[in-house]
């Protein structure tokens, strides 16, 4: 992944934490937290100083299919940049950037299909929800904000099981009342 760059290092250098965009993948996430983690230890810094913040794309519903399908028609209108070096590990990011810079962006939009979307998004019917906290506690971060995604008439619905699920039980994870993963 290379040096952190500033964007990272100087709130390791200044600051408590940071907050990692919304369309990260799993493996950004996780290259991110190793990156600052070593950033931490040449600073002399502890872990337990620093907050990993992340968000995410919340994509609950019982079919979640045709939103991550819908999601995925949104998402090829971000900068193709950003998204391919967030969604690294979810999808061929290098096809999708040659296709967007090669004008083909109804080719690279067919690239971002429902299983690319589950990877860069927090994407889960309300029974699938405690596995994918676990997933996203894997990564190292310290809190998830989940930023719900869905059509007005299910809002309500994927937030309140968002709400029951259980918590991961992980010693980076915090399973308090204010909503930590």
């Amino acid at each position: 992944m290379g040096p952190p760059g500033p964007a990272l290092e100087q709130p390791q250098d200044h600051a408590d934490g940071v907050s990692l965009s919304a369309g990260a993948s799993k493996t950004y996430l996780a290259e991110t937290v190793e990156t600052v983690e070593a950033h931490l230890r040449d600073l002399g810094r502890d872990r337990s100083t620093f907050h990993i913040s992340a968000m995410a794309f919340g994509i609950v519903a019982p079919d979640p299919e045709p939103l991550l399908t819908a999601f995925g028609a949104m998402a090829s209108s971000f900068p193709a940049d950003t998204t391919a070096y967030l969604a690294r590990g979810a999808f061929d990011t290098d096809a999708y950037r040659e296709l967007v810079s090669a004008g083909r962006t109804l080719d690279a939009a067919r690239i971002l299909t429902p299983d690319a979307v589950r990877g860069m998004t927090f994407a889960a019917t309300p029974d699938e929800i405690g596995a994918e906290l676990e997933r996203y506690a894997a990564t190292g971060i310290d809190e998830l904000a989940i930023l719900p995604t869905a059509p007005p008439e299910m809002l309500a619905g994927a937030v309140e099981a968002i709400a029951a699920a259980p918590r991961p039980v992980s010693p980076t994870v915090s399973s308090t009342a204010s909503q930590e993963v």
